[in-house]
């Protein structure tokens, strides 16, 4: 991406920021899919704007009888969380551009750009090249990271490092708790 291109998607992104419609849907829809293809000093620059605008926001209670304000503030919201969790993590389900397969991911490393798929053969492929289809719920990132753990290989050691060891699952009752 260009200078000119980082300019104009924050300018795109500074103008619905200021909107009460669908533009802040549709920004952050578009943010997400385009994400991994920005400069990483492009996306603080965007993450900045929308946190002192949320800030503000937050804070103002006179925006409270702006139609949609609620909404475009939760939305605006939503994706400063989405942008801070790794891209990808273990149980997710992608679609990969290139060959149009979809893939459960064992991990995402943010740091090389690659990810892996659990599932043979082997192999990684770049994250820019994948979309979310599905995302997991936190039980079962952690079921799947378990499992992804106890079988071993590489992959688990990498998925292990980027997530932590997953909690332990919960205890079954015994007789005497039934």
């Amino acid at each position: 991406m260009t200078n000119d291109d980082a300019f104009m998607v924050l300018a795109g992104v500074r103008y619905c920021l200021g909107r009460h419609s669908y533009a802040p849907s549709l920004c952050c829809d578009w943010l997400k899919l385009k994400w991994p293809t920005f400069a990483e000093a492009d996306k603080a620059q965007i993450v900045r704007a929308i946190q002192a605008r949320v800030a503000e926001d937050g804070a103002n209670e006179s925006r409270a009888g702006i139609h949609s304000w609620e909404t475009d503030l939760r939305t605006w919201r939503d994706f400063l969380e989405w942008q801070a969790r790794p891209p990808f993590r273990t149980g997710d389900v992608v679609q990969h551009g290139p060959t149009g397969e979809r893939w459960v991911i064992s991990y995402a490393e943010p740091a090389t750009g690659y990810l892996s798929w659990l599932g043979s053969p082997d192999g990684e492929a770049k994250i820019a090249d994948c979309i979310l289809v599905e995302a997991v719920s936190d039980e079962e990132h952690h079921t799947i990271l378990r499992n992804l753990i106890k079988a071993g290989g590489f992959r688990a050691v990498r998925a292990r490092r980027l997530y932590g060891d997953p909690p332990s699952p919960p205890a079954l009752p015994t007789g005497a708790d039934a």
